[in-house]
């Protein structure tokens, strides 16, 4: 993102840098869960959308992404949730991917920390076996809506996490 080939598209920002422009599609997935979760059990969510946040700034003082999430992190400290959910769809965010669940659980280490879209459906063994991922306590295996109720409706997340055949 700090660093664009000159073929990528490009956005200058107030502080006279170019920048790729990041995707801006909607956060369907987080989006349809948290509406889905709402509609059945009293709870809080806050959805950080990283291509909203980085298009709104004037200037990106961050050398790497995981500095960027660690910033929006610290920001939401106000905030101690119970689980904190990380989502990604495309592979070149792979990267990406792992440094918000490693952010997560450094800023949160309290906080059960699960991830989901189509990078830990198709990845998961290299994320665990691979790469010995520990930052993430599950990974949701396909459509989340379902798996991400039932692990908040459960009186033992973790022992649900375990034999539930929708997390990893």
């Amino acid at each position: 993102f700090t660093k664009p080939e000159y073929y990528n598209v490009q956005l200058t920002k107030a502080d006279g840098k170019a920048y790729n422009i990041p995707r801006t599609d909607l956060p369907l997935g987080p989006l349809s869960i948290s509406a889905y979760l709402k509609k059945f059990v009293d709870v809080e969510v806050k959805l950080i959308d990283f291509n909203a946040e980085v298009n709104a700034l004037d200037a990106v003082p961050f050398d790497n992404f995981e500095a960027l999430c660690r910033h929006f992190f610290m920001q939401a400290q106000d905030f101690m949730p119970d689980f904190v959910g990380v989502s990604s769809l495309f592979s070149p965010s792979f990267p990406n991917f792992m440094d918000c669940g490693r952010m997560a659980k450094e800023v949160w280490p309290d906080s059960l920390v699960v991830g989901g879209g189509n990078i830990p459906t198709n990845s998961y063994e290299q994320i665990y076996r691979d790469m010995g991922c520990t930052f993430f306590d599950a990974l949701c295996f396909g459509e989340g809506e379902k798996p991400m109720l039932h692990l908040l409706q459960a009186d033992d997340a973790e022992a649900y996490l375990a034999a539930s055949d929708s997390w990893i």
